[in-house]
Protein backbone atom coordinates (compact mmCIF):
# COMPACT_ATOMS: atom_id res chain seq x y z
CA UNK A 1 0.00 0.00 0.00
CA UNK A 2 1.24 3.37 -0.56
CA UNK A 3 0.36 6.80 -0.90
CA UNK A 4 -0.28 8.91 -4.73
CA UNK A 5 2.79 10.06 -5.43
CA UNK A 6 4.46 11.66 -8.54
CA UNK A 7 6.84 8.47 -9.30
CA UNK A 8 3.41 6.32 -9.09
CA UNK A 9 1.70 8.67 -11.95
CA UNK A 10 4.56 8.13 -14.69
CA UNK A 11 3.61 4.07 -14.50
CA UNK A 12 -0.09 4.15 -15.04
CA UNK A 13 -2.30 6.00 -17.38
CA UNK A 14 -3.42 8.92 -15.98
CA UNK A 15 -6.10 9.84 -18.44
CA UNK A 16 -9.47 7.22 -19.07
CA UNK A 17 -12.88 7.37 -20.08
CA UNK A 18 -15.09 4.24 -19.23
CA UNK A 19 -18.72 3.92 -19.70
CA UNK A 20 -20.75 1.03 -18.15
CA UNK A 21 -24.28 0.56 -19.94
CA UNK A 22 -25.20 -1.92 -17.26
CA UNK A 23 -24.46 0.27 -14.49
CA UNK A 24 -25.86 3.36 -17.04
CA UNK A 25 -22.22 4.96 -15.25
CA UNK A 26 -19.84 6.93 -16.45
CA UNK A 27 -16.17 6.94 -15.25
CA UNK A 28 -13.08 9.08 -15.74
CA UNK A 29 -9.56 9.40 -14.21
CA UNK A 30 -7.59 12.34 -14.39
CA UNK A 31 -4.76 14.54 -13.00
CA UNK A 32 -5.35 18.09 -11.32
CA UNK A 33 -2.71 19.94 -9.48
CA UNK A 34 -0.16 16.40 -9.38
CA UNK A 35 -3.51 14.37 -7.82
CA UNK A 36 -5.46 11.52 -8.79
CA UNK A 37 -9.24 11.81 -9.30
CA UNK A 38 -11.74 9.45 -10.03
CA UNK A 39 -15.01 10.12 -10.95
CA UNK A 40 -18.54 9.39 -11.86
CA UNK A 41 -21.71 10.50 -13.70
CA UNK A 42 -24.79 8.91 -15.03
CA UNK A 43 -26.78 10.54 -17.37
CA UNK A 44 -31.08 10.53 -18.03
CA UNK A 45 -32.93 9.31 -21.29
CA UNK A 46 -33.42 12.99 -22.09
CA UNK A 47 -29.33 13.74 -21.93
CA UNK A 48 -29.55 15.46 -18.58
CA UNK A 49 -26.92 14.60 -16.16
CA UNK A 50 -28.22 13.32 -12.86
CA UNK A 51 -25.47 13.48 -10.87
CA UNK A 52 -21.72 13.81 -10.81
CA UNK A 53 -18.96 12.67 -7.80
CA UNK A 54 -15.66 13.22 -7.78
CA UNK A 55 -12.73 12.50 -5.23
CA UNK A 56 -8.85 12.58 -5.02
CA UNK A 57 -7.76 8.73 -4.60
CA UNK A 58 -5.70 8.83 -1.69
CA UNK A 59 -3.90 5.46 -1.68
CA UNK A 60 -2.95 2.88 -3.92
CA UNK A 61 -3.76 -0.49 -3.00
CA UNK A 62 -1.26 -3.35 -4.32
CA UNK A 63 2.49 -4.29 -5.33
CA UNK A 64 1.26 -3.82 -9.05
CA UNK A 65 2.07 -7.42 -10.34
CA UNK A 66 -2.09 -7.74 -11.27
CA UNK A 67 -3.13 -4.80 -10.47
CA UNK A 68 -3.92 -1.51 -8.27
CA UNK A 69 -6.52 -0.73 -6.19
CA UNK A 70 -7.87 3.00 -5.19
CA UNK A 71 -8.60 4.34 -1.98
CA UNK A 72 -10.79 7.49 -1.27
CA UNK A 73 -11.68 9.50 1.47
CA UNK A 74 -15.09 10.99 2.62
CA UNK A 75 -14.51 12.79 6.36
CA UNK A 76 -12.90 10.09 8.56
CA UNK A 77 -14.16 7.83 6.30
CA UNK A 78 -12.19 5.73 3.40
CA UNK A 79 -13.94 3.89 0.68
CA UNK A 80 -12.88 1.93 -2.47
CA UNK A 81 -12.79 3.61 -6.22
CA UNK A 82 -14.89 2.16 -8.67
CA UNK A 83 -12.00 2.02 -10.68
CA UNK A 84 -8.96 -0.26 -10.27
CA UNK A 85 -5.66 -0.48 -12.30
CA UNK A 86 -5.18 -4.16 -14.16
CA UNK A 87 -1.65 -4.16 -14.86
CA UNK A 88 -1.83 -7.05 -17.57
CA UNK A 89 -4.31 -5.31 -19.71
CA UNK A 90 -2.71 -2.05 -18.78
CA UNK A 91 -5.95 -0.19 -18.67
CA UNK A 92 -8.50 1.06 -16.04
CA UNK A 93 -11.43 -0.85 -15.36
CA UNK A 94 -14.26 -1.59 -12.77
CA UNK A 95 -13.15 -2.73 -9.49
CA UNK A 96 -13.51 -6.23 -8.24
CA UNK A 97 -17.18 -6.86 -7.65
CA UNK A 98 -18.52 -3.51 -9.46
CA UNK A 99 -19.65 -5.08 -12.24
CA UNK A 100 -22.12 -7.19 -9.85
CA UNK A 101 -23.84 -4.08 -8.48
CA UNK A 102 -23.43 -0.22 -7.98
CA UNK A 103 -21.38 0.95 -5.49
CA UNK A 104 -20.15 4.27 -6.58
CA UNK A 105 -18.17 5.84 -3.79
CA UNK A 106 -19.95 4.42 -1.02
CA UNK A 107 -18.44 0.97 -0.75
CA UNK A 108 -16.25 0.88 2.79
CA UNK A 109 -12.68 -0.12 3.71
CA UNK A 110 -13.41 -2.35 6.25
CA UNK A 111 -10.84 -3.79 8.47
CA UNK A 112 -11.06 -7.54 7.43
CA UNK A 113 -9.73 -6.39 4.33
CA UNK A 114 -6.88 -3.26 4.90
CA UNK A 115 -5.61 -5.82 7.48
CA UNK A 116 -4.25 -7.99 4.79
CA UNK A 117 -3.31 -4.60 2.61
CA UNK A 118 -1.30 -2.61 5.23
CA UNK A 119 1.25 -2.34 7.49
CA UNK A 120 -0.52 -0.75 10.82
CA UNK A 121 -3.89 0.52 9.85
CA UNK A 122 -6.48 2.50 12.56
CA UNK A 123 -9.83 1.19 11.81
CA UNK A 124 -12.53 1.92 14.21
CA UNK A 125 -13.92 -1.19 15.99
CA UNK A 126 -17.50 -1.73 14.26
CA UNK A 127 -17.03 1.73 12.31
CA UNK A 128 -18.20 0.51 8.64
CA UNK A 129 -15.11 2.15 7.06
CA UNK A 130 -14.12 4.42 10.19
CA UNK A 131 -10.93 5.44 11.36
CA UNK A 132 -8.97 7.14 13.13
CA UNK A 133 -5.96 9.87 12.05
CA UNK A 134 -4.30 9.04 10.39
CA UNK A 135 -5.80 6.01 9.08
CA UNK A 136 -2.54 4.43 8.99
CA UNK A 137 0.73 4.31 10.88
CA UNK A 138 2.74 2.17 8.55
CA UNK A 139 1.30 1.88 5.07
CA UNK A 140 3.56 -1.27 3.94
CA UNK A 141 3.01 -4.64 4.94
CA UNK A 142 6.56 -4.56 7.27
CA UNK A 143 8.72 -6.59 9.49
CA UNK A 144 6.07 -6.20 12.61
CA UNK A 145 3.77 -8.41 10.35
CA UNK A 146 5.45 -11.12 10.93
CA UNK A 147 7.98 -10.82 13.48
CA UNK A 148 5.55 -9.49 16.39
CA UNK A 149 5.65 -6.01 18.10
CA UNK A 150 9.30 -4.64 17.98
CA UNK A 151 9.08 -1.99 20.85
CA UNK A 152 9.31 -4.36 23.42
CA UNK A 153 12.26 -6.21 22.44
CA UNK A 154 13.81 -2.23 21.80
CA UNK A 155 12.86 -1.44 25.52
CA UNK A 156 14.30 -4.65 27.08
CA UNK A 157 17.66 -4.20 25.01
CA UNK A 158 17.89 -0.53 26.32
CA UNK A 159 17.07 -2.14 29.77
CA UNK A 160 20.44 -3.62 29.97
CA UNK A 161 18.51 -7.16 28.85
CA UNK A 162 20.98 -9.70 27.25
CA UNK A 163 20.77 -10.70 23.70
CA UNK A 164 19.32 -13.94 24.14
CA UNK A 165 16.59 -12.13 26.77
CA UNK A 166 16.08 -9.56 24.10
CA UNK A 167 15.52 -11.85 21.13
CA UNK A 168 12.64 -13.82 23.03
CA UNK A 169 10.33 -11.05 22.50
CA UNK A 170 10.76 -11.14 18.52
CA UNK A 171 9.25 -13.94 16.73
CA UNK A 172 11.16 -16.04 14.26
CA UNK A 173 8.62 -17.73 12.24
CA UNK A 174 11.67 -20.82 11.13
CA UNK A 175 11.35 -21.22 15.06
CA UNK A 176 8.19 -22.06 15.00
CA UNK A 177 6.43 -25.27 14.84
CA UNK A 178 5.14 -25.40 10.61
CA UNK A 179 2.01 -25.12 11.58
CA UNK A 180 2.16 -22.07 14.10
CA UNK A 181 4.27 -20.76 10.95
CA UNK A 182 1.61 -21.01 8.94
CA UNK A 183 -0.68 -19.15 10.83
CA UNK A 184 0.94 -16.26 9.99
CA UNK A 185 0.83 -16.73 6.58
CA UNK A 186 -2.86 -17.92 7.03
CA UNK A 187 -3.98 -14.70 8.35
CA UNK A 188 -3.73 -13.11 5.11
CA UNK A 189 -3.47 -15.50 1.96
CA UNK A 190 -6.49 -18.09 3.30
CA UNK A 191 -9.72 -16.26 2.63
CA UNK A 192 -11.74 -19.70 2.92
CA UNK A 193 -15.79 -18.89 2.77
CA UNK A 194 -16.00 -17.00 6.13
CA UNK A 195 -14.09 -15.97 8.84
CA UNK A 196 -15.15 -15.24 12.04
CA UNK A 197 -13.49 -13.18 14.88
CA UNK A 198 -13.81 -14.85 18.43
CA UNK A 199 -15.78 -12.70 20.75
CA UNK A 200 -13.91 -9.69 21.41
CA UNK A 201 -11.19 -10.05 19.04
CA UNK A 202 -10.14 -7.60 16.34
CA UNK A 203 -8.23 -8.48 13.39
CA UNK A 204 -5.11 -6.51 13.99
CA UNK A 205 -4.98 -8.73 17.93
CA UNK A 206 -3.34 -11.61 15.95
CA UNK A 207 0.49 -11.52 16.55
CA UNK A 208 2.67 -13.81 14.91
CA UNK A 209 4.11 -17.17 17.20
CA UNK A 210 0.31 -17.16 18.18
CA UNK A 211 -2.27 -20.11 17.09
CA UNK A 212 -4.59 -17.95 14.54
CA UNK A 213 -7.93 -19.52 15.69
CA UNK A 214 -7.62 -17.42 19.35
CA UNK A 215 -7.88 -14.48 17.13
CA UNK A 216 -10.09 -15.61 13.95
CA UNK A 217 -11.56 -18.91 13.05
CA UNK A 218 -11.51 -19.56 8.87
CA UNK A 219 -14.02 -21.90 7.39
CA UNK A 220 -14.78 -23.65 4.44
CA UNK A 221 -17.75 -25.85 3.07
CA UNK A 222 -16.78 -29.44 2.27
CA UNK A 223 -15.90 -30.41 -0.98
CA UNK A 224 -18.27 -33.00 -2.56
CA UNK A 225 -16.89 -35.68 -4.77
CA UNK A 226 -19.94 -35.48 -6.91
CA UNK A 227 -18.98 -31.63 -7.90
CA UNK A 228 -15.52 -31.04 -6.71
CA UNK A 229 -14.03 -27.22 -7.53
CA UNK A 230 -13.37 -27.09 -11.43
CA UNK A 231 -9.86 -26.42 -11.16
CA UNK A 232 -7.07 -26.32 -8.84
CA UNK A 233 -6.15 -22.82 -8.36
CA UNK A 234 -7.48 -22.66 -4.62
CA UNK A 235 -6.42 -20.62 -1.72
CA UNK A 236 -2.94 -20.95 -0.86
CA UNK A 237 -3.08 -22.92 2.65
CA UNK A 238 -5.50 -25.23 1.58
CA UNK A 239 -4.08 -25.89 -1.57
CA UNK A 240 -0.33 -26.95 -0.28
CA UNK A 241 -2.38 -28.90 2.45
CA UNK A 242 -4.11 -31.31 0.02
CA UNK A 243 -0.42 -31.75 -1.71
CA UNK A 244 0.97 -34.81 -2.14
CA UNK A 245 4.41 -32.58 -0.64
CA UNK A 246 2.49 -31.63 2.39
CA UNK A 247 0.64 -34.62 2.98
CA UNK A 248 4.09 -37.12 2.36
CA UNK A 249 5.92 -34.58 4.34
CA UNK A 250 4.17 -35.34 7.52
CA UNK A 251 2.45 -31.77 7.97
CA UNK A 252 6.44 -30.65 8.49
CA UNK A 253 6.05 -28.70 5.07
CA UNK A 254 5.24 -25.26 5.43
CA UNK A 255 5.02 -22.08 3.79
CA UNK A 256 8.45 -20.33 4.48
CA UNK A 257 9.74 -24.22 3.52
CA UNK A 258 9.33 -22.78 -0.29
CA UNK A 259 9.14 -18.96 0.59
CA UNK A 260 11.49 -16.58 1.90
CA UNK A 261 9.06 -13.47 2.76
CA UNK A 262 12.52 -11.18 2.22
CA UNK A 263 13.22 -12.65 -1.22
CA UNK A 264 10.86 -11.94 -4.16
CA UNK A 265 12.89 -13.40 -7.42
CA UNK A 266 11.93 -11.93 -10.34
CA UNK A 267 10.01 -13.87 -13.13
CA UNK A 268 13.21 -14.43 -15.45
CA UNK A 269 14.91 -16.11 -11.81
CA UNK A 270 11.58 -18.03 -10.47
CA UNK A 271 12.13 -21.45 -12.19
CA UNK A 272 15.55 -22.02 -11.20
CA UNK A 273 15.21 -20.64 -7.65
CA UNK A 274 11.98 -22.65 -6.61
CA UNK A 275 13.65 -25.82 -8.70
CA UNK A 276 16.32 -25.27 -5.73
CA UNK A 277 13.95 -25.63 -3.52
CA UNK A 278 12.18 -28.77 -4.92
CA UNK A 279 15.48 -30.28 -5.21
CA UNK A 280 16.25 -29.88 -1.21
CA UNK A 281 13.55 -32.38 -0.81
CA UNK A 282 13.41 -34.52 -4.18
CA UNK A 283 16.29 -35.71 -6.66
CA UNK A 284 16.56 -36.09 -10.88
CA UNK A 285 15.04 -39.52 -10.23
CA UNK A 286 12.03 -38.19 -8.65
CA UNK A 287 10.82 -36.83 -11.92
CA UNK A 288 9.02 -39.29 -14.13
CA UNK A 289 8.50 -37.10 -17.14
CA UNK A 290 11.15 -38.14 -19.98
CA UNK A 291 14.49 -36.29 -19.69
CA UNK A 292 14.01 -34.99 -23.26
CA UNK A 293 10.30 -34.06 -22.28
CA UNK A 294 11.94 -32.09 -19.39
CA UNK A 295 14.28 -30.00 -22.16
CA UNK A 296 11.38 -28.71 -23.59
CA UNK A 297 9.85 -26.49 -20.84
CA UNK A 298 11.28 -22.71 -21.16
CA UNK A 299 13.24 -22.64 -19.27
CA UNK A 300 14.93 -26.58 -19.29
CA UNK A 301 13.79 -28.74 -15.99
CA UNK A 302 11.09 -26.22 -14.86
CA UNK A 303 9.38 -27.79 -11.90
CA UNK A 304 7.18 -25.02 -11.46
CA UNK A 305 5.48 -24.63 -14.76
CA UNK A 306 4.38 -28.43 -14.40
CA UNK A 307 3.59 -29.01 -11.33
CA UNK A 308 2.26 -25.75 -10.35
CA UNK A 309 0.88 -24.06 -13.44
CA UNK A 310 -0.20 -20.97 -13.26
CA UNK A 311 -3.63 -19.42 -15.29
CA UNK A 312 -3.41 -16.95 -17.67
CA UNK A 313 -5.78 -13.83 -16.90
CA UNK A 314 -6.28 -10.66 -18.12
CA UNK A 315 -8.05 -9.47 -15.09
CA UNK A 316 -8.77 -11.06 -11.60
CA UNK A 317 -10.28 -10.41 -8.56
CA UNK A 318 -8.34 -12.53 -5.23
CA UNK A 319 -7.86 -15.10 -7.59
CA UNK A 320 -4.44 -17.51 -6.87
CA UNK A 321 -2.54 -17.64 -10.01
CA UNK A 322 -0.47 -20.33 -9.25
CA UNK A 323 -1.47 -23.55 -8.33
CA UNK A 324 -0.22 -24.71 -5.14
CA UNK A 325 -1.66 -28.51 -5.14
CA UNK A 326 1.63 -29.00 -6.79
CA UNK A 327 -0.18 -31.68 -8.91
CA UNK A 328 1.64 -34.34 -11.22
CA UNK A 329 -0.83 -33.99 -14.14
CA UNK A 330 -3.02 -30.91 -14.62
CA UNK A 331 -5.94 -33.11 -14.41
CA UNK A 332 -4.53 -34.56 -11.23
CA UNK A 333 -8.18 -35.41 -8.85
CA UNK A 334 -8.60 -34.27 -5.61
CA UNK A 335 -7.09 -36.91 -3.09
CA UNK A 336 -9.04 -38.34 -0.73
CA UNK A 337 -8.75 -36.28 2.32
CA UNK A 338 -10.06 -33.38 0.33
CA UNK A 339 -13.53 -35.08 1.20
CA UNK A 340 -12.87 -35.82 4.63
CA UNK A 341 -11.94 -32.46 6.26
CA UNK A 342 -14.75 -31.99 8.24
CA UNK A 343 -14.70 -33.19 11.94
CA UNK A 344 -17.23 -33.84 15.09
CA UNK A 345 -16.82 -30.15 16.32
CA UNK A 346 -17.90 -28.72 13.05
CA UNK A 347 -19.48 -31.76 10.81
CA UNK A 348 -20.92 -28.77 8.61
CA UNK A 349 -18.32 -27.22 7.74
CA UNK A 350 -14.42 -27.28 7.43
CA UNK A 351 -12.46 -25.25 9.84
CA UNK A 352 -9.21 -24.90 8.05
CA UNK A 353 -6.98 -23.22 10.76
CA UNK A 354 -7.83 -25.49 13.32
CA UNK A 355 -4.84 -26.55 15.49
CA UNK A 356 -4.30 -30.76 14.21
CA UNK A 357 -5.06 -33.17 16.48
CA UNK A 358 -2.03 -35.01 16.81
CA UNK A 359 0.05 -32.07 17.53
CA UNK A 360 1.54 -30.35 20.61
CA UNK A 361 1.33 -26.80 19.81
CA UNK A 362 4.00 -25.42 21.69
CA UNK A 363 2.96 -21.08 22.34
CA UNK A 364 5.76 -19.07 21.83
CA UNK A 365 6.52 -16.25 24.47
CA UNK A 366 4.50 -12.87 23.13
CA UNK A 367 4.54 -9.82 24.78
CA UNK A 368 0.62 -9.38 26.09
CA UNK A 369 -0.83 -6.53 26.10
CA UNK A 370 -3.05 -4.61 28.82
CA UNK A 371 -6.63 -5.07 28.68
CA UNK A 372 -8.74 -2.04 27.71
CA UNK A 373 -5.91 -0.49 25.80
CA UNK A 374 -5.88 -0.63 21.78
CA UNK A 375 -2.72 -2.70 20.14
CA UNK A 376 -0.27 -1.23 18.65
CA UNK A 377 0.29 2.21 20.53
CA UNK A 378 3.23 2.24 22.60
CA UNK A 379 5.39 0.63 24.69
CA UNK A 380 5.56 0.47 28.90
CA UNK A 381 6.94 -1.26 31.85
CA UNK A 382 5.04 -2.35 34.09
CA UNK A 383 4.99 -4.90 36.80
CA UNK A 384 8.40 -5.57 35.84
CA UNK A 385 7.57 -6.84 32.80
CA UNK A 386 7.87 -5.21 28.88
CA UNK A 387 4.25 -4.99 27.66
CA UNK A 388 3.48 -3.97 24.01
CA UNK A 389 0.15 -1.81 24.39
Amino acid sequence: MSQVNASLLTRIPTSAAIFDSQLNRHFKIYVRQGNLYQAEHAVAADGKEVFRDAYKVEWIIGAGANGLGAIVRRGNHLFEAPLSFYSRAHRWALSPGYELADYGFSRPILPACITCHSGRPEPVGHGNGRFREPAFTELAIGCENCHGPGAAHVIERQMGASREAGERDIVNPARLTPWLADNICMSCHQTGDARVLQPGKQYGDFRPGQALHETLNIFQLPFKRESPPQDDLLEHYLSMRLSKCYRNSGRRLACIGCHDPHVQPAKEQAPAYFREKCMACHTQASCTAAPALRQRTSPPDNCIGCHMPKRDVQEISHSVLTNHRIVATPDEPFPESAFQMTTDATPGVVHLNAPPDKWHVRRARIPERRGGERPGTRASVHGGRVWRL
